[in-house]
């Protein structure tokens, strides 16, 4: 269950997110605040919270230009931190480099609760600590890094959350795995999981790329945090 703490002084369109919430009761709970200052005080009320959604003007005077992100930041939340506005072009931008994870256009709200809802998986597999951290910063609130040291974790998750992972990420050394006379891939495919995999690796690899199914990309550690960087990857996993 993740909880998500709205911002917005809109009497419409809290009971809009309120009205349609009974959809995503199982896994979203919600707290409403009026203005900037009741959020704070939300915030600082229930330190478990998942997401902050909230708008670019208040009637307490705040908006985007005080730095939304910095204030709250400062409230010791690094979790999902999302700006939802009706703006111009160009806008979604300065709220990114302010420090907020996402820009969600009002319109849209309500599909990405919904992707939220969902409980969208990456899973992870790698030995430095510090990927984990990237993985988040670069997908936002809307999909969940989990980490799998092992490839029995790997293998673990895949069962667990198959229907709901966007995509595996492994070292190619994991490919050297044989169980039960399966193949780590025939395993993963064996429990139903029809997703994308990133190959990672150091150098130049070992794995020939020409070999693996369509679906199986390798990446070296390079490319990989280059792509992280990028906006193509949270494009690419947080649609609904």
């Amino acid at each position: 269950m993740k909880t998500v703490l709205v911002i917005e002084d809109s009497a419409i369109l809290r009971h809009a997110i309120e009205a349609a919430s009974v959809d995503w009761a199982e896994t979203l709970s919600f707290l409403y605040a009026e203005d900037f200052a009741e959020g704070i005080k939300l915030l600082g009320e229930n330190p478990d919270l998942d997401v902050i959604i909230l708008d670019v003007r208040l009637p307490d005077g705040r908006s985007s230009s005080d730095n939304f992100a910095r204030i709250i930041r400062e409230e010791h939340f690094f979790k999902g931190l999302l700006v939802a506005s009706s703006a111009q072009p160009g806008y979604a931008d300065e709220m990114i480099q302010q420090g907020c994870d996402l820009f969600v256009d009002k319109e849209k709200l309500g599909e990405y609760l919904s992707s939220l809802s969902k409980g969208n998986y990456v899973i992870v597999a790698d030995s430095n600590s510090g990927w984990k951290d990237q993985w988040v910063k670069a997908l936002g609130p809307t999909v969940t890094v989990k980490e799998a040291s092992t490839i029995d974790t790997l293998l673990d998750a895949v069962a667990k959350f198959k229907e709901r992972i966007k995509l595996l990420v492994f070292p190619e050394e994991f490919l050297s795995y044989e169980g039960g006379g399966q193949t780590l891939l025939e395993r993963i495919f064996a429990l139903g999981f029809e997703g994308p995999i990133f190959l990672t690796y150091i150098g130049e690899g070992k794995v020939c790329e020409k070999g693996l199914p369509t679906r199986i990309k390798k990446m070296s550690r390079i490319d990989l945090g280059r792509f992280l960087a990028s906006d193509s990857l949270r494009k690419s996993l947080v649609a609904p």
